[in-house]
């Protein structure tokens, strides 16, 4: 089941349903349907982290419709180890504290996609 819901009004105004098993293709279908429902040229859509996909963003994109989708997680909590969500950034110490209260050590920078 997908749906898109109008944040003002609290109205499905795009439901669907798909025999896919994950919804990592629909972002882009649901996204146009929605637009068009409620009869719009400039669309905003907030979607979940199960839809970061590069080409259904990239769809979005093209077709006028923003997209703010957050990062997937990684791994580490499937694997039973911490991830950075689970530290704390001290701003005055420039360090990540990790949960049991240890500064964790710098170990590189680097740049994402420009």
């Amino acid at each position: 089941m997908q749906a898109a819901v109008d944040d003002r009004h609290h109205l499905n105004v795009e439901p669907g349903v798909t025999n896919i098993a994950n919804d990592r293709d629909e972002l882009s279908r649901v996204a146009k349907k929605a637009r068009t429902a409620i009869w719009t040229e400039s669309l905003a859509v907030i979607a979940e982290r199960g839809y970061f996909k590069g080409e259904e963003i990239l769809a979005c994109k093209q077709a006028g419709i923003a997209v703010p989708v957050p990062v997937p997680a990684t791994n580490a909590k499937a694997d039973g180890r911490f991830d950075k969500a689970d530290s704390v950034y001290d701003r005055e110490k420039n360090e990540y504290r990790c949960p049991a209260g240890q500064a964790l050590i710098w170990r590189f920078a680097g740049l994402n996609k420009g």
